[in-house]
């Protein structure tokens, strides 16, 4: 039998069992200049991450996190962080129920 072939254009691999994955990113993500958050940071109770991706480029702090899916949050937990919530439906709308 032929081996499956797919395309993955996300910002990682991901594999499928059964194929074959070839890895094309279409995006990149590119870290801002340090962005001045440290103000806000420390009037905030609480910071939401949306990705993985921000989960790996937002600095390790005590702050409880909210987390929009449950990648994100096992990401959070790897790197240290509190995790204290996970949207109930995986995306930033799911963050108000």
């Amino acid at each position: 039998m032929k081996m499956k072939r797919a395309l993955c254009f996300g910002l990682e691999p991901y594999p499928v069992e059964g194929y074959e994955v070839t890895h094309v990113p279409l995006i990149e993500v590119v870290p801002l200049t340090p962005p001045d958050f440290m103000e806000p940071l420390e009037r905030a109770t609480h910071v939401i991450l949306t990705s993985k991706t921000a989960v790996d480029l937002f600095p390790l702090c005590s702050k409880s996190v909210l987390a929009v899916g449950k990648a994100t949050a096992k990401r959070a937990e790897e790197k240290g962080f509190r995790v204290v919530g996970i949207a109930k439906e995986e995306s930033q709308e799911g963050m108000i129920d």
